[in-house]
């Protein structure tokens, strides 16, 4: 879960720490998944990714007007489990974060729910156009993020990465954080390009992390 741990032969372990948004870490996977012709696989990645970006959208909220952590703790236990309550969150908050709906394309929501929960196998084109419609919805929630002001944003990434270190066992030898790069903003649509699997690895590298130390 945005770690690994690796360990030499003489027994020193070393910590990786992936300092990035898990929604983009499953953005980044979905999208290999699908260049390696993965399509149904690649499907639930994104589709949890955006479901994470509901989630991180929902926290910044929360930062913003000043609600306690142990409140949101205690609120979104209540609908940890249920992504159809966390999406029902996440639509309000941003209708008034931004004063409109949040438009969740129909065939968006039947592709998802054919191959999750029918088991529906869907040809590459579908996989790709799932795959644009995905990448613009997180978009769409990255900047309503921004909206709420970087402070806040930048916060709660502080807060989440804080959150993982303290996690760790004291017994590793070093610490290595993979810083990620800049936020999601493709406006590239996948179905416009004559190279498809071209523009994916593309979009790919803008998930690439730069490795840093930050401690001992």
């Amino acid at each position: 879960d945005l770690r690994a741990i690796a360990k030499c032969v003489q027994g020193h372990e070393t910590v990786i720490l992936l300092r990035d948004r898990k929604y983009r870490v499953l953005l980044r996977s979905a999208c290999e998944t699908l260049v390696h012709g993965h399509e149904k696989d690649s499907l639930g990645g994104f589709a949890v990714g955006l479901e994470r970006a509901y989630e991180f959208f929902v926290r910044v909220s929360a930062h913003a007007y000043g609600l306690s952590d142990e409140v949101l703790g205690r609120t979104w236990r209540l609908m940890a489990v249920q992504s159809e309550r966390q999406f029902g969150a996440f639509c309000f908050l941003y209708a008034m974060v931004m004063g409109r709906a949040f438009d969740l394309p129909q065939p968006y929501s039947e592709m998802r729910n054919k191959v999750v929960h029918k088991g529906y196998i869907p040809s590459r084109q579908e996989a790709l156009c799932f795959a644009a419609t995905a990448v613009r919805l997180v978009d769409d929630v990255t900047l309503a993020c921004r909206s709420l002001g970087l402070a806040h944003l930048n916060a709660v990434d502080e807060l989440s990465w804080k959150e993982l270190e303290s996690e760790l066992t004291g017994d590793a030898s070093f610490v290595w954080s993979a810083v990620g790069s800049a936020d999601v903003g493709s406006t590239t649509t996948f179905s416009d390009e004559p190279d498809l699997d071209l523009i994916l690895k593309s979009w790919i590298r803008n998930f690439e992390p730069q490795t840093s130390t930050i401690g001992s």
